[in-house]
């Protein structure tokens, strides 16, 4: 019926266009998208969806971030393999939903990370972190601190980011011997032994 229309009165078809999208037609399509997103994302192996991380698309990696998080325990060992990681992390979802924080993006691969970035091995640390809180709000941002002061966000050093992954690996060791549900008994995170944690993280 509204393509009769739209032929038959040319004119009306910018108030038409209009009409549709003022009535959710853009957003019904724009769902769709993000659903068939995530249904492809399901159907990825383990590695896949952590390569995925690497997408220069936000929303493909931030689905990534999505379902490592609906995978769980078993995706730690594969987000381990990030250390040294230093591409960007594209996506978003990384800390609290009302964290005062805008994290930049950069604006090209050739960019140098003066640790106000967020790279690959940062969102794989984040992740593990937010694997064994069960929550992607554990933390308000994805920054790694140790109480000293910084300029311009640069928290994520080389320095912390060595301390957090010496931790991590650590943890990991216990993890494996104990399980994911004996370290939370004992509220031994992954980085409750280091010097650093993610910003105002539990």
């Amino acid at each position: 019926m509204s393509s009769f229309i739209i032929q038959k009165n040319r004119s009306l078809a910018p108030t038409l266009l209009l009409l549709f999208l003022a009535t959710g037609l853009w957003g019904e399509i724009a769902s769709g998208q993000k659903q068939n997103e995530m249904k492809s994302m399901e159907n990825l192996n383990d590695e896949e969806v952590i390569a995925a991380l690497s997408s220069q698309n936000a929303e493909a990696a931030h689905q990534a971030v999505k379902e490592i998080m609906q995978r769980g325990d078993r995706m730690i060992p594969l987000l381990l393999r990030c250390k040294g990681n230093s591409n960007f992390f594209y996506g978003y979802g990384l800390g609290h939903r009302s964290s005062g924080f805008l994290i930049p993006l950069p604006s090209g691969d050739k960019q140098t990370n003066d640790g106000s970035f967020i790279s690959i091995e940062v969102a794989a640390l984040y992740l593990i972190s937010a694997i064994y809180h069960k929550s992607l709000e554990f933390a308000e941002a994805p920054y790694l601190t140790d109480g000293k002061s910084v300029e311009w966000q640069r928290f994520n050093t080389p320095e912390r980011l060595k301390d957090a992954w010496d931790a991590v690996e650590t943890w990991m060791q216990e993890f494996k011997s104990e399980g994911m549900e004996s370290l939370r008994s004992k509220d031994r995170s992954p980085l409750s032994r280091s010097k650093v944690h993610f910003w105002a993280g539990r």
